[in-house]
């Protein structure tokens, strides 16, 4: 009798520890996932920022980052609050990314944002 209460009493334990196991490796692709995610929105934002001071911005800004991830991006004038009747040569743009993902139950996004010098395409056109 003493050894099947110990055999119960062992199963139980077992099967906690079997089942927060799964849940923690669950967790870690998870955070894995994310991080690759990271990863790439940062690489395709610095690809863009040093497109954008070069003045070559005005490609695609969309587009796939392997079989999982797609990402869009958008540039903005960013508005400075600063008044001057003399065209600048350089303006601040806000380009603005977004990563985006299936997971395991919904449609992820991840977005990430910077500020950059771009030369101003008005003042190039004068």
């Amino acid at each position: 009798m003493e050894v099947l209460v110990a055999v119960a009493i062992l199963g139980i334990v077992y099967a906690t520890l079997f089942g927060l196991m799964s849940t923690s490796l669950k967790n870690v692709s998870r955070i894995e996932e994310r991080e690759k995610v990271v990863r790439y929105g940062q690489m395709k934002l610095n690809e863009l920022v040093v497109e954008a001071k070069q003045g070559e911005a005005g490609g695609a800004l969309s587009g796939r980052l392997d079989d999982g991830h797609d990402w869009r991006a958008s540039i903005e004038p960013y508005d400075s609050g600063e008044n001057s009747d003399r065209t600048p040569a350089y303006i601040v743009a806000k380009i603005r990314l977004a990563v985006t993902w299936s997971g395991i139950s919904r449609q992820n996004e991840y977005t990430l944002e910077t500020l950059t010098w771009v030369p101003n395409v008005q003042r190039l056109h004068q």
